[in-house]
């Protein structure tokens, strides 16, 4: 009996020790995750939905407060998380000690844990409160979910107990396969992929043309060619006055980059 106590003080231990890094860190090293020499990221179109669903908790929309964000690795799941945790803290003023950014693997690779666990040792230490009582907004930022088998599960009970918790859970590909079904009722998934030419021109060089992929579409299989012409033409002034832009860039995006559509 007093060896599971000790386990467990000690395990409840590691988790406020992470928690607690996490918390007082991130402010200071989160730029590092949406910068490269010294330049900001440009936002994926990704982006602005999970703006609009932190702009409806914030002004007390409640039912979109669990979203999940799938996605191949590499592709940018993280960075989106970290540009979210910007805009909480520098656009929406919201304190840093109620926004937990969380990567599954780092806490699995400390002690066996549960999400709604370290949530619990959250708010007790940091808001001196419980899930079912909790009284402010708080923002879970989770990362490589698929760590946690249960992750689905932590975040539906957690969803039903409190209005007051934002949650976004990023992970593999084949994340939407491991939801239960009260989960996949009560949450959003927005399905991360690759980026397509449209938004490596808006991610690169700051290039935003107005068409879409439906237009593509309506040019390759029904030889729309004014609609082409009009789009050449549009993307042609942009380049002109766009002095970073890289002539082979098409063919350098079809080498090493994303898909075309």
């Amino acid at each position: 009996m007093w060896d599971y106590v000790i386990i467990m003080e000690d395990k409840n231990m590691l988790l406020k020790n992470y928690i607690n890094e996490n918390i007082t860190q991130m402010p200071l090293v989160y730029r590092n995750k949406i910068t490269h020499n010294n330049e900001v990221y440009n936002h994926r179109l990704e982006f602005d939905y999970i703006k609009s669903y932190i702009d409806n908790f914030l002004n007390e929309i409640e039912d979109e407060r669990f979203i999940v964000l799938p996605g191949i690795r590499g592709v940018g799941k993280s960075t989106l998380l970290f540009q979210a945790y910007e805009y909480l803290l520098k656009e929406k003023e919201v304190p840093y000690d109620q926004i937990l950014y969380i990567s599954c693997d780092d806490v699995n690779d400390i002690v066996k844990c549960s999400l709604r666990e370290i949530t619990e040792i959250y708010l007790r230490n940091y808001h001196d409160n419980n899930i079912r009582l909790l009284d402010k907004k708080i923002f879970l930022l989770i990362d490589e979910s698929q760590y946690d088998t249960n992750w689905a599960l932590s975040g539906k009970i957690i969803y039903d107990r409190t209005k007051n918790i934002f949650m976004i859970f990023t992970g593999s590909s084949a994340l939407h396969l491991e939801y239960n079904a009260d989960a996949a009722r009560r949450s959003f998934t927005h399905e991360i992929r690759p980026i397509d030419y449209l938004q490596h021109l808006r991610l690169k060089y700051n290039i935003t043309l107005n068409y879409n992929h439906s237009t593509l579409n309506e040019i390759l299989f029904n030889g729309n060619i004014k609609e082409a012409v009009k789009i050449e033409s549009e993307l042609n002034n942009q380049i002109i006055i766009n002095d970073i832009f890289n002539e082979n860039e098409w063919n350098n995006f079809l080498y090493y980059g994303g898909f075309p559509i």
